[in-house]
């Protein structure tokens, strides 16, 4: 869901992420739904910032894609640009290469053919758009919650092939050519893919050294520490293969798709993106009805809270009609406080001789809260609004104290997906989960089915 007329103070800043020499990066809630979203406050004063951040914005919307971090919104606040891309709530692929060295060997390598599966196929699809990434490293590989692969910051990023005027991006992952011949081509970004994927396998870079510089001789020379022997031969093969020092030796991504564990790993990694799919379409119509959800109760609240001054300021007179000689008083609507105790059986209400007709009318919204039960392991809440987990089926009777014991109640409910029925019960009615209130019988019921 895109929100083009974002800004900088519908966000609320939550966790600093990251802090580069040119950007700063947070996690951020839109305070309207609570969703998550990555900030990355870019610097965009002078005409180089400029160029570079609107080049990585301009790429972000022509690859956008399930292989690529999503793009919500971009504006200027101050001297920066703020760029709004969805929350990669796993991190990115460094912090997950330390994670994975706590796993056993034969687990390690089930998880890097995974990922560098989804990595491969992520980088084929930037080539395919006949884009050079030019800074692949795990910094700029992250991970989704449900377990897929994205690439992002496209900065660096061009679609040209031959020489490149200056050295950008992570030195330690740069192929051979673009120190000693100073050029870049599609091969550049295979190189830093088998960086990666060594690394996955042992927490070190390949080409580690005691400095930079060191780090970056190594790399030149071709001169890289020995795979270790744990790793399947097929997984030795390949990482070799993508650090050749010759880039006209090293395969392209269609020729490392046709590896057969990687040819296996993603026909799943694609079955169960499928299901998903399916489930996202849904989702992103409720989410979308969410927002306009809560822009209509915002306006019922102010609606509401402009009734209520002029009430104050013009107070009700009690109206009074002489029709006949007998009379009957409605008497005034009372709202009792919250979690008190009534009687189930009301007395019946008498009506003495007709004379007069008294009315007093109460506006507002009666206080309410839902009542605490077993059905809250299937619900979730915020505020006046009530979501379903959907880890099952159950159905999810919500009851609300107080409870009405006079008088005329109205009850609006702005459904969004998947409401049932609407109504009033006898106040000692409970429901647990996957329970409806009929089981208590009809009789203690009056209900609207949606």
């Amino acid at each position: 869901m895109s929100y083009p007329s974002l800004q900088y103070n519908d966000l609320k800043l939550v966790a600093k992420l990251g802090i580069g020499s040119q950007n700063k990066t947070y996690k951020v809630l839109l305070k309207l739904t609570i969703e998550e979203f990555v900030l990355k406050k870019e610097q965009y004063f002078s005409d180089e910032d400029k160029e570079r951040v609107n080049r990585d914005i301009e790429q972000m919307k022509k690859l956008a894609s399930r292989f690529t971090v999503r793009l919500i919104t971009a504006f200027e606040h101050d001297e920066d640009m703020c760029i709004i891309t969805q929350f990669y709530s796993k991190g990115d692929l460094r912090k997950f290469i330390g994670e994975i060295q706590e796993l056993s060997e034969e687990e390690r390598v089930m998880k890097v053919w995974a990922i560098v599966a989804q990595v491969i196929r992520s980088v084929d699809y930037l080539h395919s758009n006949n884009v050079i990434h030019r800074n692949i490293k795990p910094e700029n590989i992250f991970l989704m919650e449900d377990g897929s692969v994205r690439l992002g910051d496209f900065k660096c990023s061009n679609s040209l092939v031959g020489d490149q005027e200056s050295i950008v991006g992570t030195k330690v992952y740069f192929a051979p050519e673009s120190w000693i011949k100073k050029i870049t081509d599609f091969s550049s970004d295979i190189f830093p893919i088998g960086i990666i994927a060594y690394e996955l396998l042992t927490g070190h870079n390949p080409f580690e050294a005691e400095t930079e510089h060191g780090t970056v001789e190594k790399i030149k020379k071709g001169q890289y520490s020995q795979i270790p022997s744990f790793v399947p031969r097929e997984m030795n093969e390949m990482i070799v293969s993508m650090l050749n020092s010759d880039s006209s030796k090293r395969p392209t991504t269609k020729q490392l798709l046709k590896i057969g564990m990687i040819n296996m790993y993603l026909t799943m990694q694609e079955e169960k993106e499928k299901i998903q799919f399916d489930n996202s379409q849904e989702a992103e119509i409720a989410k979308r009805k969410t927002v306009e959800a809560q822009q209509e109760i915002l306006r019922l609240k102010a609606q509401l809270a402009s009734q209520q001054q002029q009430q104050q300021q013009y107070p009700a007179q009690t109206q009074q009609y002489t029709t006949a000689p007998q009379q009957y008083s409605v008497a005034p609507i009372q709202y009792p406080a919250q979690q008190q105790q009534f009687n189930q059986v009301q007395q019946p209400i008498s009506y003495p001789p007709i004379a007069s007709v008294e009315t007093v009318f109460q506006v507002g919204p009666i206080p309410h809260n839902p009542i605490n039960s077993s059905v809250f392991e299937d619900i979730r809440f915020n505020g006046e609004t009530f979501t379903h987990t959907d880890k099952n089926k159950n159905n999810s009777t919500i009851l609300f104290d107080p409870p009405i014991t006079n008088g005329f109640a109205k009850i609006e409910v702005l459904n969004i997906r998947g409401l049932f029925q609407v109504g009033i019960v006898d106040d000692s009615v409970r429901c647990e989960r996957n329970q409806l209130p009929l089981i208590q019988g009809w009789e203690k019921m009056a209900y609207y089915a949606n």
